[in-house]
C-alpha cells in the first residue's frame, strides 16, 4: 500500500514575492454600519417579533381554540414580552438585539444595565416603524445615543 505524502494536507506556499490571489480583507470592527445594515437589523427584529406572534396564534390554534384572531392582541403583547426578554439578554450578553446580531452588528462596548431598556426601546421604534428610522439615517443616531456606545460590524476577522 503506498503511503500519503507527509505535507498532504498542506497548501504549497507561494514562490517569493508574489501575493496569494485570493485574501480576505481585514475588516475593521470600528467601522460604522451603513443605512442598509441599520434597516436589516430592524427588519431582523420585526421577523423575530411577527414569528413570536405567530408562534403564539399556532399555539392556541394546536390547543383547540376556533378564533385566534380576537387574541392578536394577546399574542402580540406576549411576542413583545418574550421578545425584550430575549433581547435583554442579548444586549448584555452579546452586545445586540437579535434583529442587530443576525444583520451582524453590534455595540463597541458593553452597555450599562441603566441604558438596556432604552435600547430596546430604540429597537422596537424601529421594528415597529419598519425601519423607516434608519432609510432616514436617524437609527443610529437613535441607538447609539440609547446605549451610550458606538456600534460596529461584527463577526469572523
Amino acid at each position: 500500500m503506498i503511503a500519503p505524502p507527509e505535507d498532504w494536507d498542506r497548501l504549497a506556499d507561494p514562490p517569493a514575492g508574489e501575493r496569494p490571489a485570493a485574501e480576505a480583507p481585514k475588516r475593521s470592527s470600528q467601522a460604522r454600519p451603513g443605512g442598509v445594515l441599520l434597516l436589516a437589523a430592524a427588519l431582523g427584529d420585526l421577523v423575530a417579533l411577527v414569528s413570536l406572534c405567530a408562534l403564539a396564534l399556532l399555539a392556541l390554534r394546536a390547543l383547540g381554540h376556533r378564533a385566534p384572531l380576537p387574541a392578536f392582541p394577546w399574542a402580540a403583547v406576549l411576542a413583545v414580552l418574550w421578545w425584550c426578554a430575549a433581547a435583554t439578554v442579548l444586549v448584555v450578553v452579546r452586545r445586540g438585539t437579535p434583529g442587530m446580531l443576525m444583520a451582524g452588528l453590534g455595540f463597541v462596548r458593553a452597555v450599562p444595565p441603566r441604558r438596556v431598556a432604552a435600547v430596546l426601546a430604540a429597537a422596537l421604534l424601529g421594528a415597529c416603524s419598519l425601519g423607516l428610522p434608519a432609510l432616514l439615517g436617524a437609527a443610529a443616531p437613535l441607538l447609539r445615543s440609547a446605549s451610550g456606545t458606538e456600534l460596529s460590524l461584527q463577526g469572523p476577522e
